[in-house]
């Protein structure tokens, strides 16, 4: 959507969050709030909302069964993209949550909702897990939710021996791997990349190096 008289072009945004203690105790959301372009915010959480959990008995709608302070993130993700400007008021997002939150889940849903919204042909997002069990995982549950789409299905072509997806509409893909420097050599196009544990990926040796060359990659797009 055009952006409103609200949203400044000239510098990112403030997200930072003054009120959070009263928000925490009036059940709030702690999502900050943000001048957010409504029509890509509210397209992201529709594709978001309409993925199913592939592990879940009667398989769920994800805007039935996704927490909300996930779909509150969604749509900041999305909705901080001014296309008419084609500028990203935020860049990166965190998100510190507990074990057990489904954010692997949540992350792989995001990871393919990002691929529905890209318009660049032949790029790479990029899902980082701090082990191979993490990657595997967040690899299932993408596949999962695809298998149970049929519109997914014939637009996303998964193969399980490189933990790669392809989008066949704009010949982009998803890698999804553990995090490892030899990922990132050579030249790559990335439109999105997404760190699963990163607490624990900073107590590997090579990590300010590999993620010098993310920053470089997504500087590229």
């Amino acid at each position: 959507g055009a952006p409103s008289a609200k949203h400044e072009l000239t510098a990112m945004w403030d997200t930072s969050c003054p009120d959070w203690e009263d928000r925490i105790r009036q059940g709030r959301s702690l999502m900050p709030d943000l001048p957010l372009f409504v029509d890509e915010a509210d397209m992201g959480l529709a594709f978001f909302d309409e993925l199913r959990l592939p592990d879940v008995p009667g398989n769920p709608r994800l805007g039935d069964a996704s927490g909300q302070w996930f779909r509150d993130l969604v749509r900041a993700v999305f909705g901080s993209w001014d296309s008419v400007n084609k500028v990203r008021m935020i860049r990166d997002f965190f998100a510190l949550v507990p074990k057990g939150s489904s954010k692997t889940t949540y992350s792989a849903a995001l990871m393919l909702v990002a691929m529905l919204m890209n318009f660049r042909p032949r790029a790479t997002a990029l899902f980082l897990g701090e082990t191979q069990a993490v990657a595997d995982r967040a690899f299932e549950q993408a596949v999962g939710m695809i298998e149970e789409s049929p519109d997914l299905r014939r637009r996303f072509h998964p193969r399980d021996h490189d933990k790669t997806i392809e989008d066949l509409v704009t010949k982009s893909e998803i890698m999804i791997a553990s995090f490892d420097l030899r990922i990132l050599t050579g030249s790559m196009a990335l439109i999105f990349v997404l760190l699963d544990e990163l607490h624990l990926l900073g107590k590997r040796a090579n990590t300010s190096r590999v993620l010098r060359q993310i920053r470089g990659g997504l500087d590229k797009t």
